[in-house]
């Protein structure tokens, strides 16, 4: 799996860690939902796929979950911001903390 910081989008990033982990063990999507503290057990692949948002504090638990680093989690966070991002200014700042 590709380190975090070659990533701009965190739904990618959620894709790739459930694959990776998936084909090390015998990882599902609800151990991993259950792991971050969701209670849906599918809401981490509704998030990958586009259906669902993750909200800065969720987006913070989950970073934490998988034992991402202090500076690994503000990263994923910000890609969480630059999605989620309505104007061309608010996508420029989250880029640039990214």
């Amino acid at each position: 799996m590709k380190d975090i910081l070659e990533y701009t989008d965190y739904r990618q990033y959620i894709a790739d860690y459930y694959a990776d982990r998936k084909a090390k063990t015998a990882f599902s999507w609800q151990e991993f939902a259950k792991t971050a503290g969701f209670s849906s057990p599918v809401y981490l692949k509704y998030v990958s796929e586009g259906r669902f948002n993750l909200s800065e504090s969720a987006a913070d638990r989950l970073a934490r979950s998988i034992n991402l680093t202090d500076y690994e989690c503000e990263f994923f966070v910000e890609m969480v911001k630059f999605d989620h991002a309505k104007n061309d200014a608010d996508k420029r700042a989250a880029f640039s903390k990214m």
